[in-house]
């Protein structure tokens, strides 16, 4: 082989590696292009996908962590819970309420729950204070029945109170009864008598219901007392009396003052030439007069129409004849301030 053959074969072979190596150069760097961008891919993938996935997820987990949490502690809550407390689990509750993906259905239940705790509290709190100042003012000379009426008070206030304030109440309400018993038996008594007209109220003392009139009772504490007549179509009398223990306390005859309405009746039918009497009594009362049983309210008259503006409230019978014989028997009732018709047909 000649000399020019052999330099041309290593010309030829030195252009060769020559391209070879330009074309692995340029494959290192579309390879190292293509590293770069999967890289950058991936990096934005978990940047932008994959890490707010999961800290989403995070944060979902959690909110539903700390609502079971919250329904755990509301269902602990109760009317006796400190106010601290209500306080601290109301903030958790409003803080919870704020984050992202929670339905207001979900907490306001809770939310409701302690605003109804802490009214309720707050409800015990004014009900303590005012029978505190309830037994401050409770009067020392008190009788044994309004003793034992508070005593019922205080114990449906201790028993809707929290235990703390019921202990309380019942240590103030000991002190000041131990104050009102002694008062109590340094009292003397005496007697009171009563009449009215008419007879058959019912007399009060006190507020307390003790008989009808005519009425005689010993043994009353002396002092300031109240009594009271009630009746039945009269207004009530009240009478300030101080009782002595020296004799009887009179207080005579009290006459009530009744409450009135008034009745027009018509009677109809019949022939004209008829004799037509009316009888009106009061269906509710009567008396007994020496013995005899006396209907009350009783008046007659003759005549189709009558009209009365001054009958003692209440019920009353109504009774019409016609040529002696009773025709028709009814009843009406007179109100305060009305007059009433009533209609007859015979």
């Amino acid at each position: 082989m000649s000399k020019s053959q052999i330099d041309g074969d290593s010309s030829l072979s030195k252009r060769r590696r020559e391209r070879a190596t330009k074309s692995n150069r340029r494959s290192g760097i579309l390879l190292g292009s293509f590293v770069a961008l999967a890289v950058a891919g991936a990096a934005w993938y978990w940047t932008q996908v994959a890490e707010p996935a999961r800290g989403k997820e995070a944060y979902e987990e959690e909110t539903s962590r700390l609502f079971v949490e919250m329904k755990s502690k509301s269902n602990r809550l109760s009317e006796n819970s400190s106010g601290e407390a209500l306080n601290a689990f109301e903030i958790e509750i409003r803080e919870l309420a704020e984050r992202d993906g929670v339905k207001p259905e979900r907490v306001d239940p809770l939310i409701e729950n302690v605003e109804a705790l802490k009214k309720t509290k707050s409800e015990r709190r004014q009900e303590f204070e005012a029978m505190r100042e309830a037994i401050k003012a409770f009067p020392l000379d008190s009788s044994p029945e309004k003793i034992k009426a508070f005593d019922a008070q205080i114990s449906g206030s201790v028993s809707r109170l929290e235990r703390s304030q019921g202990a309380k109440l019942r240590s103030d309400w000991l002190e000041r009864r131990k104050a009102v018993a002694s008062e109590l038996k340094t009292q003397s008594v005496g007697e009171l008598m009563i009449r009215s007209d008419p007879s058959k109220a019912d007399v009060y003392l006190d507020g307390k219901l003790l008989s009808k009139t005519p009425f005689k009772v010993s043994g009353v504490r002396t002092g300031r007392r109240e009594v009271v007549l009630k009746k039945m179509g009269y207004r009530d009398r009240s009478i300030l009396v101080s009782i002595e223990d020296s004799g009887g306390n009179d207080l005579g005859t009290v006459v009530l003052d009744p409450i009135v309405g008034g009745v027009r009746i018509i009677v109809s039918g019949g022939k004209s030439r008829d004799k037509i009497e009316i009888e009106i009594e009061e269906a509710d009362e009567s008396v007994s007069v020496g013995g005899l049983e006396v209907v009350q309210g009783y008046q007659h008259f003759e005549g189709r129409e009558h009209q009365l503006d001054a009958l003692r409230i209440g019920n009353y019978v109504l009774i019409v004849s016609v040529n002696g014989k009773i025709a028709n028997e009814s009843s009406f009732v007179v109100s305060e301030g009305e007059t009433r018709q009533v209609l007859v047909e015979i």
